[in-house]
């Protein structure tokens, strides 16, 4: 009788481990990791939702007219202009008015009509229509005397 052992190697596979009910999930234990499954699914349904309303939201005009950005970056220039929030609050409605280059007066009612929660949206849309160069000086008068 040989003592030689073979050459031959021997493939080793991986054994599952039993389970006991030591390492069984419990019921409480199965029914979260499905919540959380569920929860999960539910989030990247969610955030596509939320996309395709960005998307679509993108594709439409928007609601200001662009000369609105160009006004708003104006009175910024204003502001830096006089040295900043601090001074450009302390003048009066009337001096940041002129440093805007209103040149027209209006009445606090005529602004009010046009701009501002009691405005008439009718009235706002035919002046800017109709008097565009009116329109811009009265929204610029509203803004610096807190109407619009």
């Amino acid at each position: 009788m040989s003592t030689e052992s073979s050459s031959t190697p021997v493939a080793v596979t991986e054994v599952e481990p039993v389970q006991t009910p030591a390492t069984q999930p419990t019921v409480i234990e199965t029914l979260t990791a499905k919540h959380a499954e569920e929860m999960a699914a539910m989030q990247v349904k969610l955030d596509r939702a939320q996309i395709n309303k960005a998307v679509e939201a993108s594709k439409i005009t928007p609601s200001t007219p662009l000369g609105n950005g160009l006004e708003d970056a104006r009175r910024y220039q204003a502001i830096q202009s006089v040295g900043g929030n601090a001074r450009w609050h302390a003048l009066s409605s009337q001096q940041r008015e002129v440093a805007l280059g209103v040149t027209d007066k209006f009445t606090d009612d005529e602004i009010k009509q046009v701009f501002g929660h009691t405005s008439n949206s009718a009235d706002a849309s035919r002046l800017a229509t109709m008097n565009p160069r009116k329109y811009a000086q009265m929204r610029k008068a509203a803004i610096e005397r807190n109407l619009y």
